[in-house]
């Protein structure tokens, strides 16, 4: 979904979403396969203190992806009042998490909404 069309976030929590989105592409183009929002401003219930949690889920995890996730999250939030939360995850890791229906998993496939610039 596109970020402008996801209900219940701030313009600067807009904002933030998509400057971690483009520089998180950029970094790593191809290997991002899914970047979802979830948790409380996924579900509309968030405070004004709420982090903003993304799920990356990419082609497989090393230290250059976590460092482009890292400083995606950085850029979106070094001048901004919202905050980027990222966790990040293998293809892989993810699949077999949905398989097992993990508490996380679930939640995430539940409420979460999966973005697009």
């Amino acid at each position: 979904m596109k970020i402008s069309r996801i209900q219940g976030l701030s313009s600067e929590d807009k904002k933030a979403l998509r400057v971690f989105s483009r520089v998180l592409r950029k970094a790593l183009g191809n290997r991002v396969r899914q970047v979802v929002l979830y948790g409380s401003k996924a579900r509309g219930a968030s405070h004004p203190d709420s982090d903003i949690d993304v799920l990356v889920v990419v082609d497989r995890e090393s230290s250059r992806v976590h460092d482009a996730v890292a400083d995606a999250a950085y850029e979106a939030t070094v001048n901004s009042t919202s905050f980027v939360s990222p966790q990040t995850v293998s293809e892989n890791y993810w699949r077999k998490s949905l398989h097992r229906r993990t508490f996380f998993s679930r939640n995430v496939e539940r409420e979460g909404v999966e973005i697009s610039q």
